[in-house]
């Protein structure tokens, strides 16, 4: 898996990207883009504070990490030994273990701090902030449990205490349907093809969860295609290099400004790559970056940063631990540096604490909670198994 580490720090930044975009929409509304998830502020610099983007990333990677996973699983134990069931199970408690602890103490804020995301959405202009949790919601301690236990990965709706969750019903579906190519398909072509048709069914559905899920088949499709042309992309690395950072800097940087400058263009070519318009042009836009990713060594060289790698480590921590500390004290810090210093100060200040405070403590809750979970996902795996006794690979 270490030849994989450069993906890892691709989701640390895209989770970064999350918490900017949460931010802007919460304390700086004024700069905040369109639909398309272009800032006229920003500009070509809109990335950065682009979640729709990131989290289409997110997908992608999970879906390569994932099938990458099973094989190596299957190649050190054995294909008898791996089963679906136990992938299953595996992939649950992964999840769902950190999820229970981050409701527990979005429970604890709400019971010892209250709720005052409407009263700083009226300070600060934010409809996101005002509509970040139902009036007068209060949540209980079954509720929580259900929603994080259940709700959060096969419920009818996003868990009511904790909106980003909805990105975890497509982690878990998505990642059964890895599982299921993984397991149950040749590599090579026969997989490949199951990968675009089960790609086109999942995009052609009108509903957002299956067109989200259709990114892990395409990240397994990245998966055995960099594996497979890894030899070629060695012995040209320099025009790889250029095509891949081509299609990353076109995916970021580019796309922002020709949208700003050619809006009705940008309209076009999205509707004539998808009529049926299920896929979205983050969709398109994450595998430019992914692919670019992964044949580029410039790309990959960054992403392979000590800081890189950093943020990669504690991603889900931090992804899970952002939106309790931006709703205890970065509306708190907001709310009382407001009235003295101005709007710009306090949504910097808070901006700054909610950052610091987040990657301080998704360092510590990566030491304390995943990587326990993590043991405990795999030994439940292993006792789920075809045969039991060993630990499977992977996460």
């Amino acid at each position: 898996m270490r030849r994989l580490l450069h993906l890892d720090g691709l989701r640390g930044w895209a989770a970064l990207f999350v918490i900017l975009h949460h931010l802007e929409l919460g304390f700086f509304p004024a700069i905040k883009g369109s639909n398309d998830g272009v800032s006229p502020i920003l500009g070509p610099f809109s990335f950065l504070v682009d979640g729709p983007l990131a989290v289409a990333i997110f997908f992608l990677l999970s879906g390569i990490v994932l099938a990458e996973a099973v094989e190596a699983a299957r190649r050190r134990y054995g294909a008898q030994k791996i089963g679906l069931t136990s992938l299953v199970v595996k992939r649950w408690l992964r999840l769902g273990l950190p999820i229970i602890v981050t409701g527990l103490l979005i429970l604890i804020l709400f019971i010892s701090i209250g709720n005052r995301t409407t009263e700083a959405s009226a300070v600060a202009g934010s409809d996101w902030m005002h509509t970040l949790f139902p009036p007068g919601y209060h949540p209980h301690f079954l509720d929580v449990l259900r929603e994080t236990t259940i709700g959060a990965f096969v419920g009818p709706q996003t868990p009511v205490h904790d909106p980003v969750l909805w990105t975890i019903r497509v982690e878990f579906m998505g990642s059964i349907l890895v599982f299921l190519l993984c397991l149950f398909i040749p590599s090579g072509f026969a997989r490949l093809a199951a990968c675009a048709i089960s790609g086109m069914l999942l995009i052609a559905v009108p509903a957002w969860l299956p067109n989200f899920c259709a990114l892990f088949a395409v990240g397994v499709a990245l998966h055995d295609l960099a594996a497979h042309m890894q030899h070629r992309i060695d012995r040209h690395q320099l025009v790889c290099d250029v095509l891949g950072l081509a299609a990353i800097l076109t995916a970021t940087m580019l796309y922002p400004v020709l949208n700003l400058l050619v809006p009705d263009l940008m309209d076009r070519l999205g509707s004539l790559a998808d009529p049926l318009g299920h896929m979205s042009q983050w969709t398109a836009r994450s595998i430019l970056i992914v692919a670019g990713t992964l044949i580029s060594p410039t790309a990959q060289s960054f992403l392979s940063l000590p800081i890189s790698l950093f943020l990669g480590r504690v991603s889900f921590g931090l992804y899970l631990l952002h939106l309790p500390v931006l709703f205890s004290l970065g509306i708190a810090s907001y709310l009382a540096i407001e009235p003295v210093q101005g709007a710009t100060l306090a949504a910097g200040v808070a901006s700054l604490l909610v950052l610091s405070t987040s990657l301080a403590g998704a360092l510590v809750f990566h030491h304390l909670i995943e990587r326990p979970s993590i043991r405990l996902a795999g030994k439940a795996g292993a006792l789920a198994s075809p045969r039991t006794g060993e630990t499977l690979a992977g996460g």
